[in-house]
């Protein structure tokens, strides 16, 4: 089960966290997330600058 996680935070939590706006995905609590399922993601570029 190597590489599994876990998501247990909502996406107000996740958004305020990051600082960024909440996803047109709405990830959900989810437990044993494999490394083939889709997730959401927070990256920034090179600036700093949000990207979703």
């Amino acid at each position: 089960m190597c590489g599994r996680f876990t998501l247990h935070h909502t996406p107000a939590e996740i958004a305020e966290r990051f600082g960024v706006q909440k996803s047109l995905f709405d990830p959900h609590e989810r437990y044993n997330i494999a490394p083939t399922q889709t997730v959401a993601v927070v990256t920034y570029n090179a600036r700093g600058d949000e990207e979703t």
